[in-house]
């Protein structure tokens, strides 16, 4: 969005990444949004793949702790 004249709607957690290393600017949206809902979707076939089924228990896992701390992110060190 730097150096045009367009403009982004997205997450403030995703646009502050990038306020110190840009020339952007966070304005306050005009209307209201509903709260953003994610969801999980994967093949049938990746159902029952012990692979699959740990990435998504870590992916709920992870969403859950940013949910309990307000949506700030959780980092490891």
């Amino acid at each position: 969005m730097a150096s045009s004249l367009l403009v982004l709607t997205t997450g403030r957690q995703f646009c502050e990444r990038f306020t110190d290393r840009l020339p952007l600017a966070i304005l306050p949206c005009p209307v209201d949004f509903p709260p953003l809902v994610y969801y999980q979707l994967w093949h049938e076939r990746s159902h029952a793949s012990a692979s699959g089924r740990w990435l998504r228990e870590r992916v709920r896992t992870v969403a859950a702790g940013v949910r309990e701390n307000g949506g700030a992110e959780t980092r490891r060190p």
